[in-house]
């Protein structure tokens, strides 16, 4: 089936929003959306799961996508939280022809649209020129892959924690449109355990740095969260 026009462009518009697929040439990917086909995801559903076949890449519309890794017992340690209109995953398998690395699910009511892996071969062949563009963009997630190892290896819990409740947008800690994370979300982005995620919280709360009414997290002293974030603690109550 070939796409509409009308759908090239809408996949067009997304693409300078994307950090992966914007800055290559309009024709490489003219010759992406060429092969572009679109799926709609309901909450909790699995868009593909790790050590599968390349599940080809992925570029989102609307919605939001846990990228996440299992442990054998079953603990899940959240990778990346793909949330942006034209963020774009699963590009390694894409590009290397491996397995999936990561688990994808749905996080809510998701559209997403998906391009074959042959597709994506067969540019690269057709625009070789874009080689160095693909390199670029993978050193990009490298770096990002680094800075995770570094908080997990280097930054306590309740630090990690700061660090994720700075980055947020206020409607992940208020609740608004449904969006609230959840302390068990919150542990499985810390790579942690909701116990855990509890008395950061309260550490928190303690030193006058968050307040928690009704299940929602009020930034009291973004300064203090600061400071908390870069691992300090040494607070005058």
């Amino acid at each position: 089936m070939v796409q509409s026009e009308d759908s090239n462009a809408a996949l067009f518009a997304l693409i300078p929003k994307s950090e992966f697929l914007s800055g290559f040439s309009a024709p490489f990917l003219n010759a992406l959306v060429q092969g572009a086909r679109k799926r709609v995801f309901s909450a909790n559903q699995t868009l593909f799961w790790e050590g599968e076949p390349c599940a080809r890449l992925h570029i989102l519309e609307s919605g939001a996508v846990k990228l996440f890794k299992m442990s054998p017992n079953g603990r899940q340690l959240t990778i990346r939280i793909i949330e942006t209109p034209g963020q774009s995953f699963n590009e390694v398998p894409v590009l290397d022809l491996g397995k999936n690395a990561v688990n994808a699910s749905a996080l809510e009511d998701t559209l997403v649209w998906i391009i074959p892996t042959e597709t994506v071969q067969a540019a690269m062949r057709a625009f070789p020129d874009q080689y160095q563009t693909i390199i670029l963009k993978l050193s990009a997630n490298l770096r990002g892959m680094i800075q995770l190892i570094e908080d997990l290896a280097f930054f306590q819990v309740t630090a990690r924690l700061a660090r994720l409740l700075l980055s947020l947008p206020p409607h992940r800690l208020n609740g608004e449109k449904g969006q609230r994370l959840t302390q068990q979300e919150l542990a499985a982005r810390l790579g942690t355990v909701r116990e855990v995620v509890a008395r950061s919280l309260r550490d928190l709360e303690r030193s006058h740095t968050i307040q928690i009414h009704r299940r929602q997290i009020l930034i009291l002293d973004p300064s203090r969260l600061q400071a908390w974030a870069s691992g300090s603690t040494d607070f005058e109550e």
